[in-house]
């Protein structure tokens, strides 16, 4: 039977955070569990009062600040820079019905965070498109194929007026674009 990992929660006062750190070394690390420090969740500050340490070089501040925001139904929620890190930003939640639970509400600004810092990545990686597709929809032109705004109706340079079956016109019975028949 494999041995498992000894895992210590300390650190759990109001003045420090908790800390779960694995001491068995070889076998820890073999699964995966390096022997480091890792933040567990939000720590109690008073009767109803928490607080969660969030880093910024992982999430940036207006993901947070949208994470945040959306608990904000639910909770009351401060945040400040931590002086001797100012990496860190701490955020401190009370519930504004009693009896919700922090445990949860750490859960939820975890996956929020994840998901509103997934939409920073994919906003930056996506605004050339978006102002390539900002600058078309407002340009008087056409910027991806300018040979097309040279052309007019009547030479049909686009082949619009062509008919996918090779008749000109939507029906049989009307001449090619351009040409001039006169009439019956």
């Amino acid at each position: 039977m494999e041995e498992e990992p000894n895992l210590d929660v300390a650190g759990c006062g109001a003045d420090q955070r908790p800390r779960l750190t694995a001491t068995s070394g070889e076998d820890a690390f073999s699964r995966g569990i390096a022997p480091s420090e890792v933040s567990l969740g939000p720590v109690r500050l008073g009767e109803q009062l928490f607080a969660l340490e969030v880093d910024t070089s992982v999430f940036e501040v207006p993901a947070l600040i949208r994470a945040c925001y959306r608990l904000t139904e639910r909770w009351y929620l401060f945040l400040a820079r931590r002086e001797e890190e100012p990496s860190r930003i701490v955020v401190s939640f009370w519930p504004r019905i009693k009896g919700h639970d922090a445990g949860r509400a750490a859960q939820e600004l975890g996956n929020e965070l994840i998901d509103q810092q997934l939409r920073e990545d994919l906003s930056r990686r996506m605004q050339g498109v978006r102002e390539l597709i900002l600058a078309q929809a407002f340009a008087e032109g056409d910027l991806l194929d300018p040979q097309r705004e040279g052309g007019d109706y009547e030479s049909d340079p686009a082949g619009i007026g062509q008919s996918r079956f090779g008749r000109a016109g939507p029906f049989p019975h009307q001449p090619r674009a351009g040409s001039r028949t006169p009439p019956e």
